[in-house]
């Protein structure tokens, strides 16, 4: 195993190499790793101006790169070159610098070649090295790809983060984290098998059950639908306005972002001309499948008369050591000219909040008057996914941002917590037609 560490100011890169011996040299973190045909492994340092390598011995020389490059590629004589593989300037035979390429590859004995890249948060303080020493020796030539998915989803299951994400298209199997513990959280722990269609088949089932028995129970008449049936409003008893979003994108069916928002504005337009007869209202992203951030601004903009922050965004930019991440990028919430409402919220969460959902509490925080949140912890995945493709064609994903309140608290793993806890969606209250969680959130509103 070869271990390559830095405490330069670029950050700190760890280069794990199966099957070679062990060295500790200072570099600059290198994102382009490439094997040529004879076993020697090259990797980029930008910050000392140097492109090291490493023959099938383990020795270490260095050549000098004085352009700096940060990616690496072979091409087709074997090679390196910078941008679109064109050759443009020779460092020492067979070698120039290159800018193209990718941060893994897989030499011809089998051994897997990667860095680790500036990607997860680092909130789950993890022991990679233990995890290294674990998951490596399982790895060989003779490893075959269902194999091999399956030590890749061993190694981030433990995570239960559904930002997290394994995608083998080749085999046709697909890991996505998940925190096991509603339904659709265990039969996602069950399985590898599921396309993103299932996937989002599981949500569909679960908001079409529990819009059954709010539509049964609750409401008066059917909930109207909006924005390609994402969003159903309607009135419960004594005029308490019932807002449900089950996402935040797909609000067309042709999926674009400004006919969507055009689709969202046009709907809050109609579901807030009436604002005035309510007595209150509940929203429930209990079952959110998230989306983007800017339509849950726009909602949070139509429920109050004064701008406040929703809340800051930072993304890592340490490989290890300490963390360390971006200057906070602040997101606000503007006043609306449009139709709104401005009295008493309630918001409905639970463990199937997530992503965009989570935002969306978070940019309901700073309103006033205070919105009581009723319900279980969100799922607690916050950030964008940070997507790589492999070179067998596999792709993952992981998270490398958090989401900050003005105090400057994140709720990333955690989830964002109810102010008043009930169970969500338990099995006795979905047997017996009933919404428990949503008779607590009446009760909040003192209507019940």
């Amino acid at each position: 195993m070869v271990r390559v560490k830095s405490f330069l100011a670029g950050g700190v890169i760890l280069l794990t190499i199966l099957g070679a011996a062990s060295f500790t040299a200072a570099a600059h973190q290198g994102s382009g790793i490439v094997v040529d045909a004879q076993g020697n492994v090259f990797f980029q340092d930008s910050a000392a101006r140097t492109i090291w390598k490493i023959d099938p011995q383990g020795k270490v020389t260095a050549h000098h790169d004085k352009l700096g490059g940060h990616w690496m590629a072979l091409d087709a004589k074997g090679k390196f070159a910078r941008v679109d593989l064109k050759l443009v300037e020779w460092l020492a035979p067979a070698l120039i610098v290159a800018d193209g390429g990718a941060p893994i590859t897989v030499n011809s004995d089998g051994n897997l070649y990667y860095g680790l890249d500036v990607a997860s948060t680092g909130q789950d303080h993890t022991d990679w090295a233990a995890v290294d020493r674990k998951y490596r020796p399982q790895v060989t030539a003779a490893t075959t790809p269902e194999e091999l998915f399956g030590i890749l989803r061993e190694m981030i299951l433990p995570f239960h983060n559904a930002h997290t994400n394994i995608n083998a298209a080749s085999i046709n199997r697909q890991y996505v984290g998940y925190k096991p513990v509603l339904e659709i959280g265990l039969k996602l722990q069950a399985t590898s098998s599921l396309s993103i269609k299932e996937i989002l088949d599981l949500f569909n089932q679960q908001a079409q059950r529990t819009r059954d028995i709010i539509e049964s129970k609750y409401s008066d008449g059917r909930l109207r639908s909006y924005c390609n049936d994402m969003i159903h409003f309607g009135m419960l008893r004594n005029s308490i306005g019932y807002l449900r979003i089950l996402g935040f994108d797909g609000y067309t069916k042709e999926g674009g972002f400004e006919q969507g928002a055009t689709s969202l504005e046009a709907a809050l337009d109609d579901i807030f001309k009436g604002a005035g007869q309510m007595n209150g209202l509940i929203i429930d992203v209990r079952v959110n499948t998230g989306g983007a951030d800017p339509y849950c601004l726009a909602i949070a903009s139509r429920l109050t008369h004064a701008k406040y922050l929703a809340y800051s965004k930072v993304t890592r930019d340490s490989l290890s050591g300490p963390l360390h991440f971006t200057a906070p990028q602040p997101a606000w919430v503007d006043v609306s000219t449009r139709p709104g409402y401005h009295g008493k919220v309630v918001l409905l969460i639970g463990p199937d909040t997530l992503s965009g959902g989570e935002t969306f509490a978070m940019a309901l925080m700073g309103r006033k008057p205070h919105v009581t949140f009723v319900g279980e912890n969100t799922q607690g995945v916050f950030s964008d996914v940070f997507g790589h493709k492999l070179p067998n064609g596999w792709t993952f994903g992981l998270p490398n941002e958090l989401y900050l309140t003005r105090a400057g608290k994140s709720f990333d793993g955690q989830g964002v917590p109810p102010d008043i806890r009930v169970p969500v969606y338990p099995k006795a209250d979905l047997e017996s037609g009933r919404d428990g969680a949503l008779e607590k959130a009446l009760e909040a509103l003192g209507k019940r």
